[in-house]
């Protein structure tokens, strides 16, 4: 990071500090270790920083949500041993980080303080628990926390170590993954059932690097081709070659995309979902150049956010004013779609 980008993340970390009490520091994406997410602040008020490590079943925003939620209840004076209740969200405890955490995942806290800093972690209910929630209690060890063994251990396997897997809540929360598709050079899908049976709100799609270190026997899945799949019936049958249908639509889904957030110049904050299936993901501005067909999944990896959309009926349009923000929902009409400049009526 440069000089000037340094300070003006300093700056904001501070302006956040002083408005919020607190500053949350999402760290997502770029490499095979799950997602997280810490506060910046909270030692100046309470002792102790919060952090939330994986947590896949949640998407972005509500990761964030969370954080501060039980932020502003630490700043209440609320007890350690206290059960915070976020509506459909679930129920949280904390327990205090080991320091080999803390020194390896809070790195932008401990450089804000100039110190070693204490932490403790936010850690989600058994309906909401997945494979990538470590126990920070403990010193971290690849044999007791796998799903995070590339933040200490080097990627060893011959594909992009920011490979993604379009996955289901239940495979994250332990089922045993039973169907492996490889689409493309860094995108796979691994499902635990069918993938007909598959929800779009239980997808999600998380670093690669979380399934192959929890489970050695998937090390044979980076030897696919693209379009070529394994199955098995379970966790210790051994795997077997078969040819994959197309992708499930639940998983992979064409949508129409702005040229200003193609080019990653603007974000999604309209949605719609049209009535013949199609859907439109744009900036809410006119644009000055035809659309562009993507995948789906491709555009919810650049913003996870995105992902509490999915079951936006056909037929339904929803709208933000900001990434991070609600969505408002509302039926789709035909009249108040897209227009590009230069179109022809």
């Amino acid at each position: 990071m440069t000089t000037d980008l340094r300070q003006e993340a300093l700056q904001r970390i501070r302006l956040n500090i002083a408005r919020h009490g607190h500053h949350v520091y999402l760290v997502s994406g770029g490499g095979p270790i799950p997602r997280f997410a810490y506060t910046i602040g909270l030692s100046e008020t309470v002792g102790a920083e919060l952090v939330f490590a994986g947590g896949a079943a949640f998407v972005n925003e509500e990761l964030v949500h969370i954080v501060n939620r039980i932020a502003e209840g630490r700043r209440c004076d609320r007890a350690l041993d206290a059960v915070f209740a976020l509506d459909a969200l679930g129920t949280f405890t904390l327990r205090a980080a080991d320091t080999t955490w803390v020194r390896g995942l809070l790195l932008g806290a401990t450089d804000y303080y100039g110190r070693d800093v204490r932490a403790f972690q936010i850690v989600p209910d058994d309906e909401h628990l997945t494979i990538d929630v470590p126990d920070m209690r403990h010193r971290w060890t690849p044999a007791a926390e796998p799903a995070w063994r590339w933040h200490h251990e080097a990627w060893r396997f011959a594909i992009p170590s920011d490979s993604i897997a379009a996955t289901t809540i239940a495979a994250l929360q332990g089922e045993p993954i039973v169907e492996a598709t490889r689409r493309d050079e860094a995108r796979w899908e691994l499902l635990a059932d069918d993938a007909a049976a598959v929800k779009p709100a239980d997808v999600r799609f998380v670093p690669l690097g979380i399934f192959l270190g929890v489970d050695d026997a998937l090390a044979s899945i980076v030897e696919l081709a693209p379009e070529e799949g394994l199955r098995r019936d379970g966790p210790r049958d051994p795997w077997r070659r078969w040819n994959p249908p197309p992708p499930a639509p639940s998983l992979h889904v064409a949508a129409f995309i702005c040229g200003h957030v193609f080019h990653r110049e603007r974000p999604v904050l309209l949605v719609n979902h049209a009535p013949d299936g199609d859907w439109q993901l744009l900036c809410g501005d006119v644009h000055h150049d035809g659309p562009r067909l993507v995948g789906l999944s491709h555009v919810i990896d650049e913003d996870e956010s995105l992902r509490a959309i999915l079951d936006l009926p056909e037929g339904w349009e929803a709208e933000r004013e900001l990434v991070g923000g609600p969505w408002k929902r509302r039926p789709w009409s035909s009249e108040e779609h897209a227009t590009w400049a230069g179109e022809e009526d």
